[in-house]
């Protein structure tokens, strides 16, 4: 069984990488075929920048970055009342250092980087998968709620079925907060999962403040992009920030559930250049789209290298 459990994982290593090289292929086709296609429009265009709201950018997705260091230290410590400094910056460092294995091809290399990171501070395997299964379910509710705005303003017509919808996840996101239920959707993955049972002394005050901090992630890197657009489209009404955020936060979502995508390679940045031109030409929504995911890479480094610097061993 265990020789051909090792020849399955070959095969299914050897598959994914021929997808993620596919992948990668078709990507750069399609961008060569894109700038060939509109080389007039973007070789035309009145090109201004302004490197000042370009800062202004940088800094709110070095917020946003430090925000999800926040929430995942609000999960690795649901059962402490009270956070000392160095248990929170323990967690902060494991957060930032895991984040820098987004970039290895797939979605999920973040979480086994963040399980071997969390080992060696003493926290279990189990404990850390759970925060992770916690803190991803975060993630993906959170910007299927927050992107919704951007369906309605997409997809006019069928706005009341939107609104309904919408109803429905935030009674079902207060409901599924409630220690009771967080205690029972543990329960029967750990039955799943063939674990011994666990509970959580959590209050729904702790769940409550994960999803006000989720909500202001968003919000960051909504502010993030609306800078960056800024930088390009210095005429760019604050009008369109919620418009921007919502965007942002489906574009990055539905790349995330891409796992063939590392970092939801191409798939984010596809749709994130689709929903921008609603409200700024095609050259700016794809330049702010290409200066975003550098943001990301540069926040990333940039939180990993002052954890390295701050607290080296």
């Amino acid at each position: 069984m265990m020789v051909r459990s090792f020849r399955e994982t070959l095969v299914d290593s050897h598959f994914s990488r021929i997808v993620q090289v596919v992948w990668g292929g078709l990507i750069v086709v399609f961008i060569s075929y894109y700038l060939w296609h509109n080389w007039v429009i973007f070789s035309s265009f009145n090109w201004r920048f302004d490197f000042r709201w370009m800062l202004v950018a940088l800094g709110w997705a070095v917020i946003r970055r430090f925000l999800g260091g926040i929430r995942w230290v609000l999960i690795a410590l649901y059962n402490h009342k009270s956070y000392s400094w160095p248990d929170v910056a323990d967690h902060l460092r494991v957060y930032f250092l895991s984040n820098l294995a987004n970039y290895i091809p797939g979605s999920l290399w973040y979480m086994a980087s963040r399980i071997q990171l969390s080992r060696k501070k003493g926290v279990s395997t189990l404990q850390t998968s759970m925060g992770l299964i916690y803190e991803t379910w975060l993630l993906v509710w959170s910007g299927c709620m927050v992107g919704l705005y951007v369906a309605v303003i997409v997809f006019p017509q069928n706005r009341l079925n939107i609104f309904i919808f919408t109803s429905f996840m935030l009674i079902l996101s207060l409901v599924t907060i409630h220690p009771k239920i967080i205690n029972l959707i543990l329960a029967h993955t750990l039955r799943f999962l063939k674990r011994p049972p666990m509970l959580l002394e959590v209050t729904f005050s702790w769940g409550l403040q994960l999803w006000l901090v989720s909500l202001a992630v968003w919000i960051a890197g909504g502010l993030s992009l609306f800078y960056l657009l800024k930088a390009f489209s210095p005429d760019l009404s604050l009008d369109n920030f919620v418009y921007v955020t919502s965007a942002s936060a489906l574009a990055w979502t539905i790349g995330f559930l891409t796992p063939w995508a590392p970092s939801g390679l191409g798939v984010r940045d596809g749709i994130l250049v689709w929903l921008l031109e609603v409200v700024v030409a095609a050259p700016l929504a794809v330049a702010a789209t290409v200066g975003a995911r550098l943001m990301t890479v540069i926040e990333d480094l940039l939180w990993a290298a002052i954890v390295l610097f701050l607290w080296r061993k």
